[in-house]
């Protein structure tokens, strides 16, 4: 920090996997990382997951999971 400037990266990557094992289920999985230079490169890695199940044409139920996070801006 100098006269109130504040410099710092987030840099924030996301890989993704889509498997469908049959033409009425898909699997999804994926994983998101933040990486805040400012904390001396603070580091969190969030997980992503999702199926989807269509029974009939018009009909389908999906569930999902994922864990998030907010990176919150710093006080200057």
């Amino acid at each position: 920090v100098q006269e109130g400037v504040l410099w710092a990266w987030l840099i924030q990557p996301y890989a993704n996997y889509q498997w469908t094992p049959s033409a009425k289920l898909t699997l999804n999985v994926g994983l998101h990382g933040n990486l805040f230079t400012l904390n001396r490169n603070s580091l969190s890695l969030e997980p992503r997951a999702s199926v989807r199940w269509q029974p009939l044409e018009r009909h389908a139920f999906t569930l999902a999971y994922g864990l998030h996070s907010q990176t919150q801006q710093p006080i200057v």
